[in-house]
């Protein structure tokens, strides 16, 4: 944006100093041509009695000036497009440069941040389990304050269905709610916060393959790794 809004303004005061030039340089010959006709009855044009040193670009007429708001609106659409409009060339390929460059950039970051997120989505699917957390629940939750509310949460034995799909989540919340100390429910698998809170909050901790032993407040290796 900050782009369009500098080719707008470079844009625009290069058309009305063109414009100013054409309107000076047109005025001679309007006073040439009401000299030179004064009296005699003759219309004449512009071109009969224009003398023959003025040169070419002079000879344009005033309509064919070019319109700063055209020019303006082209930069705004394309940078680039009204400097070529207004007859900057050189400045529209800078700006076009300047544009194609942005974007190239703009669409390498975003890739790179799109990797980013699928490694850090993949490490915690490969070392971070909902079954191992919620096991540790059913075993751990009655020692804390509040754990007599507990609910046991089922847990499907069979090991070839995804871990997301092997535990009741509304008794894992439940239970989670139960106890003061756990201050959040774990998000359905898949959303930005359900891999956010994995690597944020010790509650979680023995979800990480790493971790086996200990209070629950010492993060494990792969839980320091991914946060």
């Amino acid at each position: 944006m900050r782009l369009f809004a500098l080719c707008f303004l470079l844009t625009v005061p290069l058309l009305h100093a063109q414009n100013a030039d054409q309107e000076s340089s047109a005025a001679p010959v309007s006073i040439l041509m009401e000299i030179r006709g004064y009296g005699t009855g003759h219309a004449l044009t512009a071109e009969a009695n224009m003398p023959l040193w003025m040169p070419q670009e002079s000879r344009e007429p005033i309509y064919s000036r070019k319109s700063p708001f055209l020019a303006g609106l082209f930069s705004i659409i394309i940078p680039g497009s009204g400097e070529l409009y207004a007859g900057a060339y050189w400045r529209a390929a800078l700006f076009a440069a300047l544009e194609g460059a942005a974007w190239y950039f703009n669409i390498q970051q975003n890739d790179k941040g799109d990797d980013q997120t699928a490694f850090y989505r993949s490490y915690a699917d490969e070392h971070w389990s909902v079954v191992k957390y919620a096991q540790w629940l059913n075993d751990n939750a009655k020692d804390f304050p509040g754990g007599e509310n507990a609910v046991p949460i089922a847990i499907d034995p069979d090991p070839s269905l995804p871990d997301w799909q092997r535990v009741d989540w509304e008794a894992m919340h439940a239970t989670e709610m139960a106890v003061p100390q756990f201050s959040h429910k774990l998000p359905p698998y898949g959303d930005q916060q359900y891999y956010e809170l994995i690597g944020k909050y010790n509650q979680y901790s023995y979800g990480w393959d790493d971790k086996t032993a200990g209070d629950y407040w010492n993060p494990s290796s792969n839980f320091l790794y991914y946060a």
